[in-house]
């Protein structure tokens, strides 16, 4: 797997992408933010910080399907 060949960037994205709750819809906002970044617009960079602080909040909403069980608890109270 090469680093700077598309299939290593294809790999990459993909497993980014497993870990999320929407892949799909972080694709997508990762998509229009590249195509508005390369468009010229009145307003420059209003848009493009919008779509970016989303499409990092979709990055960050990873998927919660680990079988649902509670955090574990340390009791680090001392004894005496």
């Amino acid at each position: 797997m090469s680093l700077g060949g598309k299939t290593g960037v294809l790999a990459l994205l993909r497993r980014f992408t497993a870990g999320l709750r929407y892949p799909q819809l972080f694709l997508l906002f990762a998509t229009l933010f590249a195509v508005d970044f390369a468009v010229p617009d009145i307003l420059p960079f209003a848009d493009e910080l919008l779509l970016g602080m989303l499409t990092l909040l979709l990055a960050r909403l990873k998927d919660r399907r680990d079988g649902g069980e509670p955090p574990v608890v340390k009791d680090v109270t001392p004894r005496g």
